[in-house]
């Protein structure tokens, strides 16, 4: 996978105090120069979580017999970077470099150490140690995999683990083993596929006298500078727009910290929450409570179940295929904007262009195409998610619980852009999940899935053609000629539904692509509301979860329809 940057990569290291710091090139605390992290883009670090912590400790012990505390590795300031992957894949940072990454797979997770972790762990390791004799270490320095003839021990290692490869009292390479231990000396073929290489001397431990709190205080100024910034952007934006002004939340650390700034700001605002019912209890709560705390009143919408039948309609969402966004978020939200902001809003998200190619190249102020009035700013466009966790952890915010339980964003329990390393999280936390398992399991044995299409998050991946459903047209005339009225005077016969140079026949056989989407439309209404907040002139409200259309102030520009999601996906 290539390189993905989607913004500078900020994060530097004080040598001596041991510390991250974000961008500054001396340390303001001992004043001593700091040097770059070298790790992947787009390099969105985060402060370990707790879930974080207790995993590495888990993997060291099943994988090498070794605690975090016999190496010193519960000391000092680790950091979390997630790195594009074909699952999820989190580096972990500490003492000026990457020292492993924690990948899941789908025999679950496995740790993978950098030399300068695996020099620590040798010391004390019980298995996944392979001892070569000086004359092979030379060619695995030199870029060469471990060939078996070169093995002088390799207990209690079996093919697929990841192994520490040591010569003398040097390691010198990690990898993964091709065979097991007790077949490797006097064999022939390869004994471990190496990784990474490098000479580094067995120690006892890699303990750090840095910490979080002297972390904080290394970079407090440069936070608060960038908020600072961030504040007289909210105030510059408020006084180039004559709109009352919102916060779009949603129980993440981003809307979290947007909320606060805005805050800060010293204007009146409310927040606005859509809560899809796909979300976590928890998230509701954090979401009560950050207003709460604020003082700031709270308008929320409901999308009910629209999400779960919209599944009868669009079939299972996936990355390239998210019309649940359409109907279960921006369909309340445009409702609930509507309803409350009739003449338009300026309404501050939490977008940062770290998240992705799209939200990178959209700037700091916009308009949302799918809600009719929003202008859309955010004061967080260009931070990092470092920056944003510094923030939260300088002015004692709190955040939702599901961060310390290891997911990097909070949002949807089943969103379609989770890894499976997401979902297992999930599983095993949130016992609603286990509806959506039946659904899955259900419809992967309806279209003759394999197992790991719904285990392994196959289903998120990528809509599969036959996957995205194909509703019959059924010609129903107390329905389609509603949706009809958009393109043009109706006129029902017995040979169909006709408006402008549209229609459908009474066989059920759309005279068109336009007919073909205003009868689906008509049919397959959600009622999400997204067309009602388009309609420029008002002539489209929702009446008993459906849209009615008034043809007395409906001028026909068919606005409605590209924003409708089911004509937009089906």
């Amino acid at each position: 996978m290539g390189r993905v940057m989607l913004g500078a990569m900020r994060l530097r290291w004080c040598p001596a105090c041991d510390i991250p710091v974000i961008k500054l090139r001396e340390c303001p605390l001992c004043a001593s120069r700091t040097r770059p992290v070298k790790h992947t883009p787009p390099g969105d670090v985060a402060p370990a979580s707790l879930w974080h912590t207790r995993k590495l400790d888990d993997l060291l012990i099943q994988q090498y017999g070794v605690s975090s505390s016999q190496i010193g590795l519960d000391t000092g300031v680790l950091l979390v970077n997630p790195c594009p992957h074909v699952d999820r894949l989190d580096e972990i940072i500490g003492r000026g470099s990457v020292l492993a990454s924690m990948e899941h797979t789908s025999g679950g997770w496995v740790l993978k150490p950098r030399p300068h972790l695996a020099s620590a762990v040798a010391c004390w390791a019980s298995k996944g140690i392979v001892e070569a004799d000086p004359g092979a270490a030379e060619g695995v320095l030199s870029g060469a995999n471990l060939m078996a003839p070169g093995v002088v021990d390799a207990q209690n290692v079996r093919k697929g683990d990841q192994v520490i490869v040591k010569s003398g009292d040097h390691i010198i390479a990690v990898g993964t083993a091709r065979m097991d231990g007790k077949d490797m000396p006097g064999s022939r073929g390869m004994a471990v596929k190496v990784r990474w290489y490098e000479r580094m001397k067995i120690i006892r431990d890699i303990r750090s006298s840095g910490t979080l709190d002297m972390a904080l205080q290394a970079n407090r100024k440069y936070i608060r500078e960038i908020s600072e910034r961030a504040v007289r952007f909210i105030r510059e934006t408020l006084s180039r727009h004559d709109l009352p002004a919102v916060v779009s939340v949603s129980g993440g650390k981003d809307s979290l910290v947007t909320a606060h700034l805005v805050k800060r700001a010293g204007t009146d605002f409310a927040c606005v929450f859509a809560d899809t019912g796909l979300e976590f209890p928890e998230t509701v709560e954090h979401v009560r409570q950050v207003c709460s705390e604020l003082g700031v009143p709270l308008h929320t919408e409901h999308a009910g179940d629209a999400f779960w039948r919209g599944l009868e309609v669009f079939g299972p969402p996936a990355r390239n295929y998210r019309w649940c966004c359409k109907v279960a978020k921006l369909g309340p939200l445009a409702r609930l904007l509507k309803r409350q902001y009739p003449g338009g809003v300026l309404t501050f998200v939490a977008q940062r262009r770290y998240e992705s190619y799209q939200r990178m190249g959209k700037g700091a102020v916009w308009e949302n195409p799918w809600i009719r009035g929003q202008l859309a700013a955010s004061p967080v466009q260009n931070w990092s998610a470092l920056e944003i966790w510094f923030y939260i952890l300088i002015h004692g915010l709190r955040p939702n619980i599901w961060y310390s339980r290891g997911l990097h964003r909070v949002g949807c329990f089943l969103c379609p852009s989770s890894d499976a390393g997401d979902l297992e999280i999930v599983r095993e936390h949130f016992p609603g999940y286990a509806r959506w398992l039946r659904y899955l399991e259900s419809y992967a044995r309806e279209m003759g899935y394999p197992s790991e299409w719904v285990h392994g998050a196959g289903w998120c991946v990528k809509a599969k053609k036959e996957q995205r459903s194909n509703p019959r047209i059924e010609y129903r005339p107390e329905l389609l000629e509603n949706a009809f009225r958009v393109a043009g005077e109706v006129r029902v016969d017995e040979d169909g539904i006709w408006a402008g140079d549209t229609g459908i026949r009474s066989d059920g056989t759309p005279l068109n692509k336009l007919g073909e989407k205003l009868a689906l439309r008509g049919m397959y209404c959600l009622g999400c509301g997204v067309c009602a907040s388009q309609c420029p002139h008002d002539a489209i409200t929702l009446e008993d979860g459906r849209f009615r259309v008034d043809p007395e102030r409906c001028v026909h520009c068919l606005e409605c329809v590209e924003y409708c999601p089911v004509s937009f996906f089906m």
